[in-house]
């Protein structure tokens, strides 16, 4: 073969490794685009602290009382410390003066989106994007309406989306407001 023909060939097995190259990291490229667009919902959302908040505490006494207590094993046994849960909530919850409705939408990655909707506008607005704190075992958490439907209690644990180092949560969402408080129930719960 001659010399020039032999470097065309050279030439050309370096061109097609080039474009392959080209090719798979402008796939890889698209692939992590498209990922972080659909894992955009895993906004962070504003988290206030409610201990000096007279509309929060005004709900802490109500909330505490929805509340669930286990103090044993299923043996007998009694626990160290008692466990408090809400339980789970399943499809809508409406709130009791119908103004609005709860819902919980699943997204990738065992995460999952408490949603306020607004029955008169249909405007939404993401209260908590949450992962399950076993993924892949359900939710763990819960929420429910105060009887005058100004307030929204979240409760239990899992990972908040924007908080990583937060397993366990007790939080208040006043909707006259339109802001989420953590709050501390627990001179409620020694009652």
């Amino acid at each position: 073969m001659p010399r020039d023909t032999a470097f065309l060939n050279i030439d050309r097995t370096n061109t097609v490794k080039r474009v392959f190259a080209i090719v798979a990291f402008s796939l890889l490229l698209i692939y992590v685009a498209v990922r972080v667009l659909r894992l955009g919902h895993l906004e962070k959302v504003q988290i206030l602290d409610g201990q000096a908040v007279p509309e929060v505490a005004q709900y802490k006494e109500e909330f505490a009382t929805n509340l669930t207590i286990v103090a044993h094993w299923n043996s007998g046994e009694p626990l160290r410390e008692p466990y408090f849960y809400l339980t789970n909530f399943y499809g809508p919850q409406p709130s009791p003066d119908g103004k609005f409705t709860l819902r919980q939408e699943t997204l990738e990655d065992y995460y999952h989106r408490i949603v306020l909707l607004s029955t008169h506008t249909n405007a939404s607005r993401t209260l908590v994007v949450v992962q399950e704190s076993d993924p892949g075992s359900g939710t763990s958490y819960s929420c429910r309406w105060s009887s005058d439907s100004k307030a929204v209690f979240l409760f239990g644990s899992g990972t908040l989306s924007g908080y990583k180092h937060m397993r366990s949560f007790s939080l208040i969402f006043l909707t006259d407001r339109d802001e989420l408080y953590a709050v501390d129930l627990g001179p409620h719960l020694a009652k």
